[in-house]
């Protein structure tokens, strides 16, 4: 649950930058900032080539926009959309537009009347630095930043294109995950339903009025309870408590008095946890657990430890029972804990001569 959220913040975080380096205003900052810095590594001002009229500098300025745009959108995806002869590609526009630039730096220096026309001829000859300011190497270096700055765009786009497909995987992977886990939540309630109307049948002819009172408790927890909670990928502790006590008042009922001293921080019965997590464990202690001995009561604690929901609970067993393998829904519960906490959760059952144990380790999840 904490590693979708996080997930899904990553994703508002790499949707908004997208947003912003796609739009206008940034693109616009882009070409800005190369075109100062190429005017900085050459020691040029940052102006138009010869151009004091401000009408010159936006025109100039403007076809710099619109080239980086083309070189964005048009020219650079079309050169790389066939990775063949890319080699020779991309050197042969480099300098095809790099000369365009130029040429329209000349152009606008002779059209603002700052350059005789017989001089731009002469520049062709890059010996020549008579006009340094037109001279083909400050546009040679914008195509190239061009060309860097396409490359660094291009490896975001991969990155961000690579990480959503893994989240939309994960997504999936998560959602037939949490389908498995709701239907064997389905049939783990089934099992759970089956048992307690065992414990109401058992009693139909030696005590009809007891087996009616389970039957109808049976019935209101499943209208209340069962059928909410089997569609749920989480419960609450406090579910899950409520309904361990419906379980220990069927068994008591069923058996008479039921000693189960219960210990709770009850700061923890917000806290999520997988459904049937303490009910199974529960569900066995009243098959398996002699109860009825006042010396020695069943516990059951809900306690925090560190960043961890610890659920402990002991009881006694059965003597018939010692000898029997009384784990038979315990290994399911393992199987699923590890499936829902991706291995993060532990449980152990054990028994110390005629003592049982179990205890569950889980993340705490509010």
């Amino acid at each position: 649950m904490e590693q979708n959220v996080e997930q899904q913040n990553i994703f508002r975080i790499i949707t908004a930058v997208k947003k912003i380096i796609e739009s206008i205003w940034f693109s616009f900052l882009v070409v800005v900032s190369l075109i100062t810095y190429q005017q900085w590594l050459m020691g040029e001002d940052l102006f138009a080539p010869d151009a004091n009229i401000l009408l010159n500098q936006a025109i100039y300025y403007g076809l710099i926009y619109v080239a980086f745009h083309l070189n964005m959108r048009r020219f650079f995806p079309y050169i790389f959309s066939n990775l063949k002869g890319w080699w020779w590609k991309v050197p042969v526009f480099v300098i095809l537009e790099s000369l365009i630039l130029f040429a329209l730096a000349v152009a606008i220096s002779v059209g603002a009347g700052k350059m005789e026309i017989r001089f731009a001829f002469a520049l062709l000859d890059l010996t020549n630095l008579y006009h340094k300011k037109a001279v083909l190497g400050p546009w040679f270096l914008y195509t190239v930043l061009n060309l860097g700055y396409y490359f660094c765009w291009q490896a975001f786009q991969l990155l961000a294109n690579l990480w959503v497909a893994r989240r939309v995987t994960e997504d999936l992977r998560y959602e037939l995950n949490t389908s498995q886990i709701q239907l064997n939540n389905t049939r783990s309630y089934q099992h759970l339903w089956f048992h307690l109307l065992d414990m109401g049948k058992e009693l139909i002819f030696t005590n009809p009025q007891t087996a009616v009172k389970i039957i109808n408790l049976i019935q209101y927890m499943l209208k209340h309870h069962g059928l909410q909670m089997e569609k749920m990928a989480w419960v609450t502790i406090w579910e899950e408590w409520l309904f361990m006590r419906l379980l220990i008042l069927i068994a008591r009922l069923k058996s008479g008095d039921v000693q189960v001293i219960c210990e709770i921080d009850r700061s923890m019965l917000n806290a999520a946890c997988m459904p049937l997590s303490l009910i199974v464990i529960i569900e066995n202690m009243i098959r398996h657990g002699e109860l009825g001995d006042k010396r020695f009561p069943a516990y059951v604690r809900i306690t925090r430890s560190k960043k961890a929901l610890v659920m402990s609970t002991e009881n006694r067993i059965k003597a018939a029972r010692i000898a029997e393998h009384f784990q038979i829904g315990l290994p399911n519960l393992e199987e699923k804990l590890a499936k829902y906490y991706r291995g993060e959760a532990e449980f152990k059952a054990w028994s110390d001569k005629n003592t049982f144990y179990t205890r569950l380790k889980m993340p705490i999840i509010e």
